[in-house]
């Protein structure tokens, strides 16, 4: 691991697989929740949807479970960039993941990895 903070690139990835939170570096690092500017519900839920990834083995997942699991992720992911409008948030969405038959990974990419988009401003009526 670097010593370069998430705070340094404000850019950071949320994928399950691997690594102490489910957080990583611009460089591939894994990082810590605690490097997060964000406060400390929502540090809890990553970590909880973290361990529930720890908690299961990859080949155990029934589809509708890891759908229900990259939905929270999506969610969570979202819940950063709102709280971090000014960083890059990237997701790696395992269940879209899973669709991608391997020798098709590196083109379909996008299809599992992607920048989270702040929200559009809601207007009053």
């Amino acid at each position: 691991m670097t010593n370069r903070r998430l705070e340094d690139d404000r850019w950071v990835k949320l994928m399950a697989e691997l690594g102490e939170d489910g957080l990583w570096t611009i460089d591939g690092d894994a990082a810590s929740a605690d490097q997060l500017p964000v406060d400390a519900a929502l540090r809890a839920r990553l970590r909880c949807w973290r361990e529930a990834w720890e908690s299961q083995e990859e080949e155990t997942w029934d589809r509708p479970d890891l759908e229900a699991f990259s939905a929270e992720g999506r969610e969570i992911a979202r819940a950063l960039k709102a709280a971090l409008p000014e960083w890059t948030v990237i997701y790696y969405d395992e269940a879209a993941a899973q669709q991608i038959p391997w020798e098709r990974a590196k083109q379909d990419r996008p299809l599992f990895e992607y920048e989270i988009e702040a929200s559009p401003p809601t207007q009053e009526s």
